[in-house]
């Protein structure tokens, strides 16, 4: 298993339709599961309907575990995707 996380930055807009899609689909690339990690809660990446109701802010701290056959591919590459969707102005 790998872990990793993504902090929100203070010019993030909220999830339009378009790029939840995106990240659920990047998300879909990978055969190992990728979940967002909460509290209480394991939320699979792959659905949409996870990203479009992320009510994140700056300063916000996602956690993320990969687990499967290609989890060091996917966790670089997927934690790389998401800094780019997630923290640019």
């Amino acid at each position: 298993m790998r872990e990793f996380s993504i902090t929100i930055d203070d010019h993030q807009q909220p999830m339009r339709v378009g790029p939840a899609g995106e990240i659920a689909q990047e998300a879909s690339r990978y055969t190992s599961e990728i979940s967002m990690v909460t509290e209480d809660r394991r939320l699979n990446a792959r659905d949409i309907f996870v990203w479009m109701q992320l009510r994140s802010k700056a300063g916000d701290v996602l956690d993320f575990e990969v687990t499967g056959p290609d989890e060091d591919k996917a966790a670089e590459s997927f934690s790389a995707y998401l800094k780019d969707q997630l923290t640019r102005a």
